[in-house]
């Protein structure tokens, strides 16, 4: 077993002591306590990004390139803070995310791993480049599977960092749906040992 002091996160490698569920923001008086982290009753830019960037699946650059904009605008007090007020009222956070990158039951893509793989393919592209990249495949299996644990979650960064070279024979650091689906792929190799 691996100590608190000693765990990792695997998509950015910094060290952490615990982990907490992100509340959906529909339920914005536990998401606004989970994402003040130090308490003080506001959230700065960075936590903002960070745990939308964390915990939903949506366009990331795109969310990158518009979020100071948008970010102004939720700040109607232009402190460069969000206070919960500022997240829930009208025209805030809560309103926006709901409205904008929320999956809606109507298009949630069902993912079936065997006899589908281009589908799982486009499933797990979730910034819809058309290739898969290894962080972006990390965090797929971290979501579709649910695995949650800190320890697995290492030691899946482990295994895909070290299998990576034969997933992408190019070696141009990503994936494409080709490469995904091939003879002894990615795809492959999953059904191989999930299934």
């Amino acid at each position: 077993m691996i100590s608190a002091s000693r765990l990792t996160c695997p998509l950015c490698r910094e060290p952490f002591d615990g982990l907490l569920a992100v509340p959906p923001i529909a339920d914005a008086r536990n998401w606004f306590a989970v994402v003040d982290l130090n308490r003080d009753g506001r959230l700065n830019r960075q936590e903002v990004l960070e745990v939308l960037k964390a915990s939903m699946r949506m366009d990331l650059p795109r969310l990158e390139a518009e979020f100071p904009s948008l970010f102004a605008q939720w700040d109607r007090d232009n402190d460069g803070y969000l206070t919960f007020d500022e997240v829930v009222g009208e025209n805030g956070l809560a309103s926006f995310v709901a409205g904008r990158f929320l999956r809606r039951a109507s298009t949630t893509v069902a993912v079936q791993l065997t006899g589908q793989r281009a589908e799982w393919f486009r499933h797990w592209d979730t910034d819809g480049s058309g290739t898969l990249e290894l962080e972006e495949v990390i965090r797929a299996f971290l979501r579709t599977f649910r695995w949650h644990e800190p320890e697995r979650a290492t030691q899946l960064r482990m295994i895909v960092e070290t299998l990576w070279p034969s997933f992408d024979p190019d070696g141009n650091g990503s994936i494409t749906c080709e490469e995904f689906i091939r003879q002894d792929g990615l795809a492959d190799t999953i059904e191989a040992n999930l299934m």
